[in-house]
């Protein structure tokens, strides 16, 4: 405790380090539980709380520094069981609804839920708590497809969620220009700016690529388009790999 504010080997300040489960002050704790709370604060903002040294350092950020094993482990500090953070979410969900990270850690203990669009994406860190069982439930809307993760004495597996793409018909009933053939009204929800194919099977042709297409930033999309005989069988496939339920229409 040099008296700048910061304390213990890591220049931690008092909110910051309770924030992460530390007791006490940084510096009235072994070497070992400050390299564990450290550690857990560099899983969650990388260099950004060390500028000064990191950058005197010339140091990179490594995803994988500060992971500790989902295996449950035992602190050498206190002597007792490290609890390993379990999280999940439904794998795939409808464009805007509403679905829940949950899972398990420590009872009563802090965990960070972080999310980011895509695999590229920007984290975004919502700090919670676990109940009084470890249990933790956080809600968001599928406005795209995300990957998350979910930080506390361990740091749980990132997984996914992606959005569902679906499909349905509307018969015409004009025919459609230059064809003879009865208009189709083709339409359904994807992934928000994603690139669409259209496949179509009649009752004697294989599926084939109808069209393809792209969805606009709302994830809508929709098409009108000859039928290509007076009964098929359709579905979209997004680029996320998700395609909707095949649909069977007659005009």
């Amino acid at each position: 405790n040099t008296g700048n504010g910061y304390y213990g080997a890591y220049q931690f300040d008092a909110g910051t380090w309770r924030a992460y489960g530390g007791k006490r002050l940084p510096h009235q704790n072994s070497k070992a539980e400050q390299d564990r709370i450290a550690k857990r604060l560099y899983a969650d903002r990388g260099w950004s709380p060390w500028p000064a040294c990191s950058r005197k350092l010339g140091l990179r950020e490594d995803p994988a520094y500060g992971a500790s094993s989902a295996a449950p482990a035992r602190d050498r500090t206190s002597a007792r069981v490290v609890t390993p953070v379990t999280a999940g979410a439904p794998a795939t969900v409808p464009l805007r609804s509403v679905f829940r990270i949950t899972g398990k850690a420590r009872p009563s203990s802090p965990i960070t839920v972080k999310i980011r669009p895509g695999t590229k994406g920007a984290w975004q860190a919502y700090p919670k708590r676990t109940d009084a069982r470890g249990r933790f439930s956080v809600p968001f809307r599928a406005r795209t497809d995300y990957q998350y993760q979910v930080v506390g004495e361990t740091r749980s597996a990132v997984k996914s969620t992606k959005v569902a793409t679906s499909a349905l018909a509307v018969p015409r009933s004009r025919l459609a220009a230059g064809s003879g053939r009865p208009a189709v009204h083709v339409g359904g929800t994807a992934r928000p700016d994603s690139k669409m194919i259209l496949f179509v099977k009649t009752s004697t042709g294989k599926w084939r690529t109808w069209t393809k297409f792209s969805t606009g930033s709302s994830g809508r999309w929709a098409l009108d388009l000859a039928a290509p005989s007076a009964s098929f069988r359709y579905y979209a496939k997004s680029a996320n790999g998700l395609r909707s339920p095949i649909r069977s229409l007659s005009v």
